[in-house]
């Protein structure tokens, strides 16, 4: 493991320290992509991680409260920290400015469950959950570790499981795929859902580095909102489910 620290922020600063990284979804140099792999990477190489606050993935288009994005992306960061025994140091850099990646989304939304639902089943339950609440308007079809969420027959969204080893309160998605997914570049986008470890009950479901394949105006007021509301009511099915599992 290299001794140096590790410095994320939202803006490539190369005089911070030796080991200087920014989150983007590009490849350019200083750039690390949100992904396990590469969190696990941070971890692996470095003693320790210094995550400049305001935290941010650069997307160009941002969804959810600033302080649900900055606390998934600490917790994600943390979580990973812990398994690999690595320090996480938290500063603030208020005055850092952002370099948005063009076409790429975050969303973040939250909520709490009253029992103590493994992630993985969580995760599974999203799946479940979008035929029945669209009337099976929205098909969701399995193979092995691949799902995909088609309407009319069409298929809008492929998604593959992570296969790496993960901390065990986290559940990753890849976006590999679908109508609404572009094809200018690999694609990079995940579906993160996860379980906090600092607050009991709290959850995260986490849409990052998604680059959809219709022009950012228009998803910004079409897919985006829709989104939006489709998480919002998994958040209430997972909160019913969670009192009814712990009242039975």
């Amino acid at each position: 493991m290299n001794t140096y620290t590790a410095v994320v922020s939202i803006h490539p600063e190369k005089h911070l320290a030796e080991a200087a990284f920014y989150l983007h979804s590009s490849l350019t140099p200083g750039s690390i992509r949100l992904t396990p792999a590469s969190i696990e990477h941070l971890c692996t190489q470095y003693q320790q991680i210094v995550l400049l606050m305001p935290a941010t993935t650069n997307d160009a288009f941002q969804q959810g409260s600033q302080n649900s994005r900055e606390a998934f992306l600490l917790e994600l960061f943390q979580q990973f920290a812990d398994i690999h025994r690595t320090t996480l140091k938290i500063s603030k850099d208020r005055n850092a400015p952002s370099v948005a990646a063009d076409g790429c989304v975050t969303s973040v939304q939250t909520w709490y469950e009253k029992h103590g639902a493994d992630v993985n089943t969580i995760a599974e339950s999203y799946f479940w959950f979008l035929p029945a609440w669209t009337k099976k308007w929205v098909r969701v079809k399995r193979d092995m570790n691949q799902m995909t969420i088609s309407a009319a027959g069409l298929p809008l969204l492929q998604l593959q499981k992570e296969k790496k080893q993960l901390p065990t309160t986290i559940s990753s998605w890849k976006i590999t795929g679908g109508l609404l997914t572009s094809k200018r570049k690999p694609a990079v986008g995940r579906l993160w859902f996860m379980k906090s470890k600092l607050r009991s009950g709290l959850c995260y479901a986490a849409l990052t580095h998604y680059e959809p394949s219709v022009p950012a105006v228009f998803y910004k007021w079409t897919q985006a909102p829709l989104h939006k509301l489709v998480m919002h009511q998994f958040a209430l099915y997972r909160y019913r489910l969670s009192r009814r599992s712990r009242q039975s």
